[in-house]
């Protein structure tokens, strides 16, 4: 209950260390109880969200349980998959006791398919791990497991000595579950030199454990064991009814192994019996179950490699997109780059322009200084008050005109960078797109501002030329149209169509985009901003109206505000 309560909590949370390691728990707890269909649905649960945690620890434990539960219900090739990556996990984690442990089950399960020379390879490594660690648990698996290897290559001895070392670990670690499998292991031995007096003692104590732990896989197996013995003493009677108690075991708990061996044993009693027609049936049966254990090992092997190929080509098209996106980045950090540099570049041209303009005043008064002193110092000092103002005004503007802009990137590229993983495709497609447009509107707006500041200072002369004044206006819109979006704001162009003007088409722009720029500002969200335009006899008046605050009337008559209505006959003045 404590555990599915937290895993309850992990889902609220959305922790999925704590998924994991709940599922873990609870796979466990339905695999000591035998139920190993409900523990192989835990235990996949819980390798999933281990991977998704990336907790190497859970990962190993995932598959090392994964492997017992398919070892326990006959699937070999599965169970021994499952060991080995869990063995290097943990190899890698360098946790020599879990390192013992899968050891331990890698090779119990290739004494149970019959390759006795990797089982005791396996069970001598964990040997040498677990008296180095002082690791009873684990000690006393390396000697069993050696035990039975030995039993299996009919070095009775040799296998009888590491059973009897197997059972006084496993009795003073206290060790319950492996202390039966073992004394079964011993009885093993005995029954195979026909002692069979002295084995049943062993089965005995054996089964009054897996009574009382509830062990059906363990019960099925030592309840077969006694009617081995009961067959060799030809109780056959005696020994149908041991088998059918184990075959209750083995069928409730779907152990194919052990109901096979049930199946084969049942042949051989009804032979000796004399009753053909049940001897051939069960030996069908056990037959048929055999072939149905090979045959599934081939399609869960079969299905394995499946999944390898499906999970190889998921990774490959991770990293592919993992390089589409690091490609993405690296070009949105190239265009903040370039328009840190050309900003930069502008700065400096700005101060190296009125350099040249000092040093050239400066050489020019030296010259002329006996003739015109007084007059050259005077014009020097117009000339840098006029320096100043036009870098006071141009700095101004450029923080006027860029600040929006520059917040605007970095908004979007602060939620690239904090929420990326969150994002789809299509939303991380949009901020894109929309740092793009940004960032093209702002290196419109610096191309103007440097050639109004060129304009400024003599370098380019005013250029009036005839435009369609709607469609001017219209173009100067759009540099403040991602601003007025951010808050809901509708622009409209109401001027005429058929009305020109004559004017410098970048001047034009800086005035009217200075204009509508503090019209965005200073109006309310999903407010409107009109423009429209009015022609007399002798010039044309634009006028930007909006919904803001507008100016109080104590104001009114401020010499410092200025009416949003121009001449654009003199713009050029402005």
């Amino acid at each position: 209950e404590y555990a599915k309560e937290a895993l309850e909590l992990s889902r609220e949370m959305d922790n999925n260390l704590g998924k994991a390691q709940a599922c873990n728990i609870l796979g466990l707890i339905e695999w000591k109880i035998g139920a190993y269909p409900k523990a192989v649905d835990y235990y996949l649960k819980a390798l999933d969200f281990a991977t998704l945690a990336e907790n190497k620890v859970e990962i190993a434990k995932s598959n090392n349980y994964l492997g017992l539960v398919y070892w326990k219900t006959g699937n070999y090739p599965k169970s021994i998959n499952y060991f080995y990556t869990s063995l290097e996990i943990k190899q890698a984690l360098n946790d020599n006791y879990e390192v013992a442990l899968t050891l331990n089950n890698l090779s119990n399960i290739h004494n149970e398919i019959g390759d006795y020379q990797h089982a005791i390879q396996f069970a001598l490594k964990a040997l040498e791990i677990s008296e180095q660690l002082d690791s009873k648990y684990t000690l006393g698996r390396a000697l069993g497991n050696l035990g039975i290897s030995y039993l299996k290559t009919k070095e009775t001895a040799k296998a009888l000595e590491y059973l009897e070392r197997a059972l006084s670990v496993k009795k003073e670690s206290g060790e319950v579950k492996g202390l039966a499998y073992t004394l079964i292991d011993v009885g093993n031995i005995y029954f195979q030199v026909n002692k069979f007096d002295t084995a049943k003692q062993y089965y005995d104590e054996a089964l009054s454990i897996m009574t009382s732990i509830n062990d059906a896989h363990g019960l099925s197996i030592v309840l077969n064991k006694f009617a081995k013995i009961l067959f060799e003493q030809k109780r056959f009677k005696d020994a149908i009814s041991y088998l059918d108690k184990s075959n209750v075991f083995a069928k409730r708990e779907n152990l194919k192994e052990n109901i096979k061996e049930n199946y084969l044993l049942y042949s051989k009693i009804y032979e000796m019996q004399g009753v053909n027609k049940l001897a051939l049936i069960n030996y069908k049966y056990y037959s048929e179950l055999k072939d149905s254990l090979v045959n599934e090992n081939i399609n869960s092997r079969i299905k394995e490699l499946n999944i390898n190929y499906e999970t190889n080509k998921k990774i490959k098209e991770n990293e592919l997109l993992k390089q589409r996106n690091t490609i993405q980045s690296l070009e949105l950090e190239k265009q903040k780059h370039y328009t840190y540099v050309l900003l930069i570049a502008a700065l400096l041209g700005l101060f190296v322009i009125g350099g040249v303009i000092l040093r050239y005043n400066y050489l020019r008064n030296t010259k002329e200084i006996t003739e015109k002193k007084n007059e050259k110092i005077e014009k020097q000092k117009l000339e840098l008050k006029q320096l100043n103002a036009t870098k006071d005004k141009f700095f101004s503007i450029l923080a006027h005109d860029l600040k929006n802009p520059f917040q605007t990137i970095l908004g979007y590229s602060s939620l690239l960078l904090t929420d990326y993983s969150k994002m789809s495709e299509d939303e991380r497609a949009n901020v894109i797109v929309q740092i793009n447009n940004v960032s093209k509107s702002s290196y419109q707006l610096l191309e103007n501002l440097l050639s109004w500041a060129n304009t400024q200072t003599g370098r380019i002369e005013y250029s009036p030329k005839e435009y369609n004044l709607e469609k001017l206006t219209k173009e100067t819109v759009q540099l403040v149209k991602v601003q007025a979006d951010r808050k809901f704001q509708k622009i409209e162009v109401q001027i005429n169509s058929n009305i020109t003007v004559s004017t410098d088409r970048n001047i034009f722009s800086t005035v009217l985009r200075n204009l509508l720029t503090n019209a965005v500002k200073f109006s309310k969200i999903n407010g409107s901003i009109l423009i429209d335009a009015f022609k007399n006899e002798k010039n044309i008046q634009l006028m930007v109206e909006d919904n803001g605050s507008g100016i109080r009337p104590e104001m009114d008559n401020d010499d410092r505000l200025v009416k949003i209505i121009f001449d654009l006959q003199k713009l050029r003045e402005l």
